[in-house]
């Protein structure tokens, strides 16, 4: 018998587009209706001729042979009478189907290993870290990425099965989530405060670092960082101090005193006073006096190179070792330096 389209397909199911009336062997039909827990609409058993002339007892059965839109035949029944969610879609409760619901997938009807279709598939959740974004996603491969999380796909040993898996973004990576990308790495240096960071704007310089144009750059001497920083500069030794080196991470670094300078009291580089001199980075509370009794014109030397002769002496070598000795007569210096003595000269005549 032609299919027909009419409203008796819908007693065979709800979302049957198509139908037939074949003749069906009863026990067939019965498992088949128990196994699936199913009503069917077929007449009374009747009496059909075989071809050895016995009498055969058969049912005449109505069965589906197209479905509505979003549904798929269940064809591997016997005699099709059902209709099952097409993959997108999940069971409503009511014998319906819906959109599957945003975050999970759907992919259609449930088979056995044997190929055999048991029913509709419930929704299915998306490895952990992953989601779907839209309704009526159709397959694993839909599940895109939460925020904090990269999307990677391995095979399985064996099989070769493509397995879809999810990976919490690890320090000095981020992803925005919504895609199927891997974590992106942070510019040069950079790090995160903690795992899972979800956008560019998280990444920071580590610990002694400053952040320039989205890479880390160390603090510089006479500076120190002692956190993740997100600025483009580092925090400033106390007055007059430093630090030894690059990327000094906390304050305890800054302990030396500038060139010309001694640690006060206060943990603050002084200048040195007259007469004395510092000519490295040390953490001395004292500054060196200038030898052979040589003054300094100013405050905060940073050498011996500035101890200079006072007016009227000169720097000289006597005995082997430099001295400064009053200004021999006939000769003069009128201020603070190494140049040689000048010679005094007798006032003009008139």
């Amino acid at each position: 018998m032609a299919a027909t389209a009419t409203r008796e397909c819908s007693t065979v199911h709800r979302a049957c587009s198509r139908c037939k009336q074949v003749s069906a062997n009863p026990e067939t039909l019965a498992q088949q209706l128990a196994a699936a827990n199913e009503l069917g609409s077929y007449t009374k058993p009747n009496t059909t001729s075989s071809s050895s002339s016995s009498k055969v007892n058969t049912v005449t059965v109505l069965v589906c042979t197209a479905c509505q839109p979003g549904y798929a035949l269940r064809r591997t029944d016997p005699y099709p009478m059902r209709c099952d969610c097409a993959p997108g879609l999940a069971p409503d409760g009511a014998g319906g189907c819906m959109p599957c619901p945003k975050g999970r997938f759907c992919s259609g009807p449930v088979k056995t290993e044997k190929g055999v279709v048991t029913g509709s598939s419930d929704p299915s959740a998306c490895p952990m870290g992953l989601t779907t974004i839209t309704q009526g996603a159709r397959s694993k491969m839909q599940c895109m990425t939460l925020p904090g999380y990269g999307r990677r796909s391995n095979r399985e040993p064996g099989t070769g099965a493509l397995a879809l898996e999810s990976e919490l973004c690890s320090l000095g990576t981020y992803n925005s989530g919504g895609n199927t990308g891997g974590c992106q790495q942070c510019g040069n240096a950079m790090t995160t405060r903690s795992e899972g960071s979800a956008k560019k704007e998280e990444c920071v310089a580590p610990k002694g670092h400053f952040t320039y144009n989205g890479i880390a750059k160390k603090c510089q001497k006479g500076t120190y960082s002692s956190d993740f920083n997100d600025q483009s500069f580092c925090t400033k030794c106390p007055k007059g101090m430093t630090t030894t080196d690059e990327g000094s991470i906390d304050a305890t670094a800054c302990s030396y005193a500038q060139r010309g300078m001694f640690v006060s009291t206060n943990g603050e580089g002084v200048e040195c006073p007259v007469d004395t001199y510092n000519d490295a980075e040390r953490m001395d509370t004292s500054c060196i006096v200038c030898p052979f009794g040589l003054k300094t014109e100013t405050t905060g030397s940073e050498g011996v190179a500035m101890c200079l002769a006072p007016p009227g002496w000169e720097l000289r070598e006597w005995e082997g070792a430099l001295t400064i000795t009053p200004c021999r007569q006939g000769w003069y210096k009128g201020r603070l330096e190494q140049e040689p003595l000048r010679t005094l000269r007798p006032k003009h005549r008139h």
